[in-house]
């Protein structure tokens, strides 16, 4: 079992938790405890999908450019009477090259299951603070 980092995503232990004499407010206690546990999690997977979703984006719209730059060559050359078009197979290269890089470390992938991730996370909260308030007003507690 690997060790646990700085910034990586932790949840307390209910010892941590006062125990008092009424059990609505344990159970408020704990509703609090565990909420800002759960938005702690959507904050930590909404800032690190930032880096991978900017890398990912770069490394596709370099991608783009290069490709791009890669098939307009030969024409250019072609038109201006040059009959060398091997940087156009390099620029083309190097666009596959990135999209490769971008594949290979699973960036588009990374940042796409943090948002995911997250917005299941909003979900599941908005569900249980809804029933949250439907247990209050059913049973007259405020």
């Amino acid at each position: 079992m690997r060790s646990i980092s700085p910034g990586d995503l932790t949840v307390g232990k209910l010892s941590d938790l006062s125990r008092g004499q009424d059990l609505h407010d344990d159970v408020s206690e704990l509703l609090d405890v565990y909420e800002n546990y759960v938005i702690e999690a959507i904050t930590w997977y909404l800032v690190d999908k930032r880096a991978k979703s900017a890398l990912s984006r770069g490394l596709r719209a370099v991608a783009i450019l290069l490709v791009t730059a890669g098939a307009l060559l030969p024409l250019v050359q072609a038109g201006a009477g040059g009959v060398e078009g091997g940087w156009g197979y390099v620029l083309l290269g190097a666009g596959a090259a990135c999209v490769g890089v971008d594949h290979l470390f699973g960036l588009s992938a990374a940042w796409t299951r943090d948002v995911v991730t997250a917005l299941r996370l909003q979900r599941l909260l908005q569900d249980f603070h809804l029933a949250w308030i439907r247990l209050n007003t059913a049973t007259g507690s405020g």
